[in-house]
Order: structure tokens, then sequence, then C-alpha cells
């Protein structure tokens, strides 16, 4: 599977769509476009923003998770122990 092709199932993954995407990574719909079809590769710029919403930019980039990389579960875990007020944590 190619960088684009996984690029795409993270996006889908987190449930946005191509604009979406596009302004997280601060580039246009059309460019998010080229990137999943690959057209053209996405810019080092482009993959810190996006990691910043949880895209696994080693994933897309290698096509295999890193073995510190958390699981979905893990993610929305760690994502709801954030939220929590610090009585909670």
């Amino acid at each position: 599977m190619s960088v684009g092709k996984r690029l795409k199932k993270e996006r889908e993954r987190l449930g946005l769509n191509q604009t979406q995407m596009g302004v997280i990574g601060n580039v246009k719909k059309q460019s998010q476009l080229k990137y999943e079809n690959d057209v053209t590769s996405p810019t080092a710029n482009y993959l810190i923003e996006v990691a910043k919403i949880g895209v696994n930019v080693h994933y897309v980039l290698f096509g295999a998770k890193a073995d510190n990389a958390l699981t979905e579960d893990e993610q929305q875990l760690l994502a709801a122990f954030r939220a929590a007020p610090p009585v909670m944590r």
C-alpha cells in the first residue's frame, strides 16, 4: 500500500473529509487529494500538523506501526485522561 493510500486510511479513521484534513495540514483540498492519490508527497510541515491530531505518521510513511505507537483504544483512553479534571486523573 502506498503513502497516499495509508494517509487516506488515517484520515478516514479520524472521521475527516479531505477539506478538513487539508485545513489541519495547512494545505488546500486539491493538495490533500494529490497526496492521497500519490501525485505528490506530503511535506514535513504537513505531517507535523496532522500528527498533532492523531495521524500515525510512522504508519503513513513506512506502512507499519512503530513499536511504541499507541493502539486506537489506548489513544482514546489517553484522550479521556487528558480531558478529565485533575481530581479524576
